[in-house]
């Protein structure tokens, strides 16, 4: 059985448009509240991860959902060089009207050493590229120059893998107290051995501990619909290597009710290739010496309140033309 990885707190809100029905006020220490209250948005959780028992996470909802959630670092180090490519999409829906919806296409080439190239692009067009060529980070957003960099820990590479990856894992979790799963058996994929688990609707709501963060307690009113879908965990690592999800739920907010679609596919891909990662080419990229937060701090604060500070400029507008 693996241990619960929780995911960066952002990362959900940052794909889902539902984001922004879900704000609500931070609160920090500076109002009076300590830190460690305040669960993983500001305290970073463990991320010692067990081996994964394949007998149980095929029979245990809560396991399962454990092994999608393992952070792309866990992966990298047990099956070594890989593809992951993926589609999500999201939909949130209020008296039959759509209000927000959000699809992304996932890709990320890893060289089986640290080394990676990933993309994530957005139906907004808010995406996001980065590659780490073992020293040097390069990241941009779906538009523009690479911005050169070293890492500036030792996980910050990783780091960013996990994140770019954790979306289908997110779904999942929304659709927690409604999943159940049934044991395929072991069957082939690509040439490997997987054991193949069956998503399906709960008869009845699985008790779930409640959410106690103001940010969270819309969670609590979660109620699954409909849910479907398929995991097949690689037989030698444990690893999911591949994953289907079709679900819906229902929640209030501030009295108000809505409905959510989501789909996810995930697939790993031609696992132990030799390929090297290549850098972006000189004139793609700018350098900098530290990374600059200060427009990410600005638009964190000032979210749904006014818009991001700027788009960053395509590569034309950055040599001098008009966009």
């Amino acid at each position: 059985m693996v241990s619960r990885v929780a995911r960066p707190y952002w990362s959900l809100a940052a794909m889902l448009p539902l984001a922004v029905l879900l704000v609500a006020s931070c609160t920090s220490e500076g109002d009076g509240r300590p830190d460690s209250e305040l669960g993983n948005l500001v305290v970073s959780p463990s991320t010692d991860i067990a081996k994964v028992d394949l007998d149980t996470a095929a029979v245990d909802a809560d396991a399962l959902l454990a092994a999608v959630q393992l952070p792309h670092s866990w992966l990298g180090e047990r099956v070594g060089a890989h593809v992951i490519e993926g589609t999500s999409s999201v939909e949130v829906r209020e008296g039959g009207q759509v209000v927000s919806q959000l699809s992304d296409t996932l890709r990320i080439d890893f060289d089986g050493e640290d080394r990676f190239a990933a993309t994530l692009d957005t139906s907004n067009e808010y995406g996001r590229h980065a590659i780490f060529d073992g020293t040097h980070l390069f990241l941009r957003p779906r538009y523009g120059l690479y911005h050169k960099r070293k890492a500036q820990t030792e996980v910050e590479a990783s780091n960013i893998r996990t994140e770019m990856a954790a979306g289908a894992g997110d779904y999942l979790a929304l659709m927690a107290r409604g999943l159940e799963v049934s044991d395929r058996g072991v069957k082939t994929r690509d040439g490997r051995a997987v054991r193949q688990v069956e998503l399906k609707l709960a008869p009845s709501p699985r008790k779930l501990p409640d959410e106690v963060l103001t940010q969270k307690l819309w969670r609590n009113s979660i109620d699954v619909k409909t849910l479907s879908g398929q995991v097949d965990l690689d037989v030698e690592t444990g690893a999911p290597v591949h994953l289907t999800i079709d679900g819906s739920i229902v929640f209030k907010r501030d009295g108000r009710s809505f409905q959510m679609l989501m789909k996810a596919e995930r697939t790993m891909l031609d696992i132990g290739h030799s390929r090297a990662i290549a850098a972006p080419a000189e004139e793609e990229t700018l350098a900098i010496g530290i990374r600059r937060r200060e427009l990410d701090e600005r638009d964190t604060l000032l979210r749904n309140i006014a818009p991001p500070a700027r788009r960053a400029p395509t590569p034309t507008a950055a040599q001098g033309a008009t966009p």
